[in-house]
């Protein structure tokens, strides 16, 4: 049986489905979009495509009730905060990431002298290029640290601009 959707497209990467009236026993849909792709350059490029939802086996709550236009905008933007919250987190994980490793290359920077009398000179000059090669690392750590840290200040900045798009809500 088909069934005339509303749908509501909250953002770009978001967008909720509501089907009213479906069977309570139903065992799963199929939902068939037809969309304008305008990432291939061609600013009217229509697709289409299906998207197969199965309830078989899955705690689905079949009692949801259509909400109202508003309620579904703020719900994508909480969506929205949440990622951005998990981006961050990950920025900062990748920046204490990146700490560690400059401070371990040190550590082994240390150890290692190019100009150690025991070694041979090939061992001088592998001894100098494993320092070289550590310290391009350290400097391409620290950039990534850099680069992450503003990452981090724009992702805050777009959380605070969507709180208040939710607070707005």
């Amino acid at each position: 049986k088909s069934y005339q959707p509303n749908v509501y497209h909250t953002l770009n990467d978001y967008f909720v489905v509501e089907i009213e009236d479906i069977p309570k026993d139903y065992g799963s849909l199929k939902l068939h979009f037809n969309y304008k792709d305008s990432k291939n350059g061609d600013d009217d490029s229509n697709r289409s495509g299906d998207l197969y939802v199965s309830a078989v086996g899955k705690n689905i709550d079949k009692n949801l009730t259509p909400q109202s236009k508003k309620t579904y905008y703020r719900d994508s933007y909480i969506y929205l905060k949440n990622r951005l919250e998990k981006e961050i987190e990950d920025k900062k994980r990748d920046i204490k990431y990146n700490k560690e490793n400059i401070h371990s290359i040190k550590k082994e920077n240390k150890k290692l002298d190019a100009n150690d009398p025991i070694l041979s000179k090939k061992e001088q000059r592998q001894t100098q290029s494993t320092i070289d090669d550590n310290n391009s690392s350290i400097e391409s750590s620290k950039e990534n640290i850099s680069h992450d840290k503003k990452a981090i200040k724009e992702k805050q900045k777009n959380k605070e601009n969507v709180e208040k798009v939710i607070n707005d809500l």
